[in-house]
């Protein structure tokens, strides 16, 4: 960082670093990673209710589309009497109230998990972070997490489709999945599961009888839907491209868009994968017994919603206000509008 500061010409010379090169593609300089533990606490003048906090270096995991591929057997974690000093430090220097774990996974590795929850639980702070599904997440264990502080988990379910998951190489199930999801349904922990449409290998017909059937029929809270993207040819799925066809078409993307949203592969278009995604959500909505809302405008309002309802009451006040802020896109015609309101009006 301090060399890009200084305005150093030849980039080639910093470590750490991916460029893009005129006719060589993408350029990486050497890895060299610093020790967690020599890592020092940033600090921040003034009062910061809400912060951002990392306490691991890399991922033990090495799912296909993700470009951070250089952190996979490279994971360094801090210990949690260390996680809990420093977050000890910012709520007494800056009155910080909520704490971001940035970690790709902050539930790890499972021999500081048990320990960190019983000293950050002394903090009295609530916390979010990034978990994953292939953890035995028991009602004591999830009784441990809410004591602690823990009011929401982000996790990666990607697909309900085991082999879009092996293409991925998430090392979880959907079986795994859908044991978290219900785990999860009356704690007060929110969590929010993020889904990928068109990762190379999948087919329409895969993500309807998969995903989609999922989230009509089964799923409870929070989601995202994203549509696959080639971000660079640093994810692990580009070496497979051919097995897959997968091809870009960088010309076709618009000045907002980056090189890597247009693309196509065997069993997919990104077109294809676009109309899918609008067709889910809608589906969710306009469907009187799904219990899964996506996560859109949520995100800007304090959390949860209404503090004294339980979880299952706010997920029903999020699907209720969603549908109400949609009815103009779901439907077209001003006379359904208007029964639908009344009817989202009594429940």
């Amino acid at each position: 960082m301090q060399s890009l500061l200084k305005d150093q010409n030849d980039i080639s010379a910093i470590d750490n670093i991916a460029y893009r090169q005129c006719n060589e593609g993408i350029v990486t300089t050497p890895i060299k990673i610093q020790n967690i533990n020599d890592a020092v606490l940033a600090h921040y003048k003034g009062i910061h209710k809400r912060i951002s906090y990392l306490s691991e270096y890399g991922c033990p995991y090495s799912c296909k589309f993700c470009a951070w591929s250089e952190g996979e057997g490279s994971c360094q974690y801090l210990p949690a009497e260390r996680v809990y000093e420093d977050l000890k430090v910012l709520k007494e220097c800056n009155e910080v109230e909520q704490v971001d774990m940035a970690d790709s996974i902050f539930l790890f590795p499972p021999q500081r998990v048990n320990k960190m929850l019983e000293l950050i639980e002394i903090l009295n702070i609530n916390w979010t972070a990034n978990a994953r599904t292939n953890v035995v997440y028991s009602p004591e264990f999830i009784e441990r997490l809410e004591k602690s502080g823990c009011i929401w988990l982000y996790f990666g379910f990607e697909s309900m489709d085991d082999d879009v998951l092996v293409y991925i190489d998430k090392k979880a199930t959907s079986i795994q999945n859908r044991k978290v999801n219900s785990a999860f349904r009356n704690s007060n922990i929110s969590t929010i599961s993020s889904f990928i449409i068109g990762f190379p290998g999948e087919t329409p017909e895969k993500f309807m009888e998969g995903t989609y059937e999922y989230l009509i029929n089964e799923h409870f809270g929070d989601y995202y839907l994203y549509v696959f993207e080639m971000e660079n040819e640093n994810m692990p799925i580009w070496e497979e491209r051919e097995k897959y066809g997968l091809e870009l078409y960088p010309q076709k993307c618009t000045q907002s868009e980056h090189r890597g949203t247009n693309w196509k592969h065997f069993g997919m278009d990104s077109e294809t994968a676009n109309q899918l995604r609008r067709k889910t959500m809608q589906d969710v909505r306009k469907c009187d017994s799904c219990k899964a809302v996506y996560r859109t405008w949520q995100s800007r309002y304090s959390w949860p919603l209404i503090p004294e309802f339980s979880r299952i009451q706010n997920v029903e006040v999020e699907i209720l206000l969603d549908r109400l802020g949609f009815l103009p896109v779901d439907y077209s015609d001003v006379s359904t509008q208007r029964k639908k309101r009344r009817k989202l009006s009594k429940s």
